[in-house]
């Protein structure tokens, strides 16, 4: 049976999680979420390196075939470190900056993501290769990821803080929108309420999780097939509920584990 293993710092990456089971049904995911450390948009980047590596050291330990981070903030900071470091292949995810500057009409694209991811110097790099073609307007979205994880990313507080960071939309004819954080994709059906018809989203998960499924076939092209499970694991003090895990993953849960 093949094994991926998936870690964000907390439950956003279940986006991704959901996306790579569409795909490849039949492969266990064994799931860190980092919640004792989250949000790690708010942590200094040498912390986001360590636990990083310590996470990926237990997955690898555990026998996963294939690493995803599935965690903007994570992987600008610490992916090139991790496959230096490590012997298997090691999948991250960054804003869909490139699709986004050859798809836009207007050229004016609202990038949401972490204050983290933004400031990255990778963020900066992958953004100037292609601001000569288009206009990328960065807004910060604290809110967002606690409103995930608190389960409350449908709420009234959730879509006031909605209209609040896609204010550039209106102001500066932006008709693409860039989600550059995990959590976010769970805010789509109030983003979809507010942004008007022609605006584009770009969200990034299912590109993610072709590349995932190129790197397990190049490194195992066969394994026993038979209906693949969740494990989450959280560093959280205390685990969530099987109700909570629900809300967000469309794979068969198994088990909860406190890591």
């Amino acid at each position: 049976m093949a094994r991926i293993g998936i870690f964000d710092s907390g439950v956003g990456g279940l986006s991704i999680a959901n996306e790579i089971h569409q795909l490849l049904p039949d492969v266990d995911i064994d799931y860190i979420a980092d919640q004792g450390f989250a949000p790690y948009g708010q942590q200094p980047t040498e912390v986001i390196i360590e636990r990083c590596h310590t996470i990926v050291n237990k997955l690898v330990k555990n026998g996963c075939d294939l690493i995803v981070i599935a965690c903007n903030t994570a992987t600008v900071n610490a992916v090139a470190l991790l496959r230096k470091t490590f012997d298997v292949p090691i999948v991250g995810v960054e804003p869909g900056v490139k699709p986004a500057a050859y798809q836009s009409l207007s050229k004016h694209i609202l990038v949401l993501a972490t204050q983290s991811t933004l400031n990255s110097e990778s963020y900066q790099q992958l953004k100037a290769k292609y601001q000569q073609n288009a206009h990328f307007y960065d807004q910060p979205c604290p809110a967002f990821v606690e409103l995930v994880e608190r389960r409350e990313h449908l709420s009234q507080d959730a879509h006031k803080w909605a209209e609040k960071y896609l204010e550039k939309v209106f102001m500066l004819d932006c008709d693409t929108v860039i989600l550059g954080c995990t959590h976010f994709v769970f805010l789509l059906p109030i983003l979809e309420k507010i942004l008007p018809s022609h605006v584009r989203v770009i969200n990034t998960a299912n590109a993610v999780a072709k590349q995932a499924k190129i790197k397990l076939m190049e490194r195992q092209p066969q394994w026993q097939k038979q209906e693949g499970k969740l494990v989450f694991m959280t560093s959280a003090k205390r685990c969530p509920s099987h109700d909570y895990i629900a809300a967000f993953a469309t794979i068969r849960l198994d088990s909860i584990i406190q890591i």
